[in-house]
């Protein structure tokens, strides 16, 4: 009877003791015990930041098309730029978010970001877009879809005493490719489309770098019935940079009311250049005897006022 009684007491005790301790996976848990300390960043564009000039032919988005930059424009600030801003921190060591914060510009003090933290190491991210959506997928985060987009990844030790209130510079990590009409656009033309091999449109949070699902096949398309007869067409998207050596592969098409190709031709070792735009100039929707060749456009985000101009063959 005796032990009987012992071991109903020993198996309640466990009992007890596994329901009084914090779930260890999950690293949100704070000790309400646990002292928190203060941290403040403002956020900041590098300096001499424009927006990208207009383009006809992007699809349409659910912000302003970016404005055509004038010589001696101000510089862009963060608002004018971007609409969200995501906040991500990690704990040192570990790989689920400790915090995961979405601002928009409805939010006050939109480019301040206030936070009470417990002592320790942390990796801090901050990221400023136009997308309508974002989601975590490791340690990349998933754009639906990539726009104009500014990143910043730090390290920082909070000690009890340490005031912490620091101005954090955003860099933009998007390259712009355009592909512009030498052509006219035929009386029967209906839709072009541009297919990529692969599409970095996944951001690296630690490196900034775009990352590339290996089975995703994107496809823009922009319909051209409200350019038929124009010339100096533009169809442009945004891309995140992949890593030194990474090129893409665009596959253009175009195609007439009755869905016959107008014009089919691949375009080769596409190298996206951080902050720039990088400019194809070519027939794009009539056919021609001879094989024509793209001129590429390497064009300066700032002043906008270097390019560097290279041929590119079929």
């Amino acid at each position: 009877m005796k032990v009987k009684s012992y071991l109903v007491w020993m198996s309640t005790l466990a009992l007890l003791s596994c329901n009084s301790s914090p779930d260890p996976v999950d690293p949100r848990f704070v000790d309400p015990e646990e002292e928190v300390f203060p941290v403040k960043f403002s956020l900041l564009l590098k300096e001499e930041v424009y927006s990208f000039p207009e383009t006809r032919g992007i699809p349409p988005l659910n912000i302003p098309e970016p404005i055509a930059v004038v010589r001696g424009e101000d510089p862009k600030t963060l608002e004018d730029l971007c609409c969200q801003i995501e906040y991500i921190v990690f704990k040192d060591g570990e790989t689920t978010p400790y915090r995961n914060l979405t601002y928009t510009r409805e939010d006050l003090d939109f480019g301040v970001l206030s936070d009470e933290l417990p002592r320790g190491a942390y990796e801090f991210v901050v990221i400023a877009h136009n997308s309508s959506s974002v989601s975590l997928q490791g340690n990349a985060l998933a754009f639906d879809r990539v726009t104009d987009t500014f990143h910043h990844a730090f390290f920082l030790e909070v000690e009890p005493g340490d005031i912490h209130e620091e101005t954090i510079t955003l860099y933009r990590v998007v390259s712009k490719i355009e592909f512009v009409s030498t052509d006219i656009v035929p009386d029967d033309a209906k839709e072009f489309s541009i297919r990529l091999d692969k599409h970095p449109c996944l951001l690296n949070l630690s490196t900034g770098h775009g990352l590339a699902p290996e089975e995703q096949e994107p496809l823009f398309t922009y319909s051209l019935t409200e350019y038929i007869g124009s010339t100096d067409v533009t169809h442009a998207f945004f891309t995140f940079v992949p890593e030194e050596g990474v090129s893409l592969t665009a596959h253009l098409k175009a195609i007439n009311t009755t869905d016959d190709i107008l014009r089919e031709r691949t375009v080769e070792n596409i190298q996206p250049v951080v902050n720039k735009i990088l400019r194809y100039t070519g027939r794009l929707y009539n056919s021609s005897h001879s094989d024509d060749e793209f001129t590429i456009i390497l064009d300066e985000n700032g002043e906008w006022s270097e390019t560097i101009e290279n041929e590119l063959g079929d």
